[in-house]
């Protein structure tokens, strides 16, 4: 059986039993990435860019490099960072998982999709276990970890048809982008301690059991035997419950006022915002004092000016005017004359 190179972690005998623990090249992915070209005065730089730089240092084939899910990086994204984690972050933000090919190129394939599919021999393995399923999903929910926003796409009223995701890079389009990717499929659960298999299987792989399809392993061991191959493969649940659910939706409401409702004392209509003392819920029975704008930054309170609010400028007025009312406050023009008849530290002065 070919495969690509591995490295040897570790070899222990025990009787006539040989073992060999060993790692494809994604175990060079834990050295430091080198960053000395990089620098916060250059920033942004193309991620494809740093996922080339990743892939010459830790020993990858070369090959094309692109990651339309996170299009930018900056220094900070980089600096002092392994090589992993820069890809952990990555695939966090594009929601599936980096892998090492079977000709040793960097790849990456996205959730709910599949780098391959193999079948298993259901009469020499052991017991399949299906845990749960969720889905088919209807909507997407992203937490934007460095900003503490909700992102929503999609629209649904269970929280099993809802997946809840999280990230620093996430935004509107790219929540997007994960419902597209989501929508109307479904997560499986499952655990296989010893699937016999007939190749060793890379990356995201649908494990076929008989009859039973759309079982993608996250989490792939292979082992193998004098003449045969086995995998440990399985998928963690996804670890949430109705209460994660409702505190999403909370947040979404919260980002939301209807119009025509009462908030406490407070109301918003059509006319603007009010406020009442009124206990009833019936908008059109309670007596509601409205705030309006007469003009920029000129504000009444139910019909009344606000007293002692005065604009930030006032554009024109005429030396003929020698007093006027704002609010319920008198003010007079002032002056100061120069030699010359000019009029200079001109002013508005409150009448006592």
């Amino acid at each position: 059986m070919e495969f690509c190179p591995h490295f040897i972690s570790s070899i222990s005998r025990r009787g006539g039993l040989v073992t060999i623990r060993a790692f494809d090249r994604m175990r060079m992915t834990e050295n430091d990435f080198k960053d000395g070209f990089y620098t916060e005065d250059k920033e942004p730089y193309n991620t494809s860019q740093v996922l080339g730089d990743i892939a010459s240092q830790c020993g990858f084939k070369p090959c094309e490099l692109s990651f339309p899910a996170v299009d930018r990086l900056y220094y900070g994204d980089i600096h002092g960072k392994k090589c992993r984690e820069i890809l952990e972050m990555l695939s966090e933000n594009g929601v599936g998982v980096w892998h090492c090919s079977d000709d040793e190129e960097l790849r990456f394939t996205p959730l709910f999709s599949m780098s391959g599919s193999v079948g298993v021999n259901v009469s020499e393995s052991t017991p399949l276990y299906i845990h749960s399923e969720k889905g088919p999903f209807e909507a997407v929910y992203a937490k934007n970890t460095a900003s503490g926003e909700v992102f929503s796409a999609g629209s649904g009223s269970d929280f099993r048809r809802s997946l809840k995701i999280s990230g620093k890079l996430f935004d509107g389009d790219r929540t997007s982008d994960v419902m597209s990717l989501a929508a109307k499929k479904v997560w499986r659960s499952f655990y296989c301690s010893h699937a016999d298999i007939s190749f060793a299987p890379c990356g995201l792989t649908e494990f076929v059991f008989g009859d039973i399809y759309g079982l993608i392993s996250v989490k792939t061991v292979i082992r193998f035997g004098a003449v045969s191959v086995y995998a440990q493969a399985e998928t963690a649940d996804i670890c949430e419950d109705e209460s994660d659910y409702t505190d999403v939706m909370g947040y979404e409401l919260l980002k939301k006022i209807e119009g025509g409702r009462k908030y406490g004392s407070t109301v918003i209509t059509d006319k603007g915002g009010g406020i009442t003392s009124d206990s009833g819920t019936d908008l059109r029975k309670a007596d509601i004092s409205f705030f309006s704008a007469l003009g920029d930054r000129i504000t009444q309170f139910d019909g009344v000016m606000m007293d002692n609010v005065m604009p930030d400028s006032i554009k024109k007025l005429s030396d003929t005017v020698t007093e006027f009312v704002y609010g319920n406050t008198a003010y007079k023009l002032s002056y100061d004359v120069s030699p010359n008849g000019e009029k200079k530290n001109i002013r508005l002065v409150k009448e006592e």
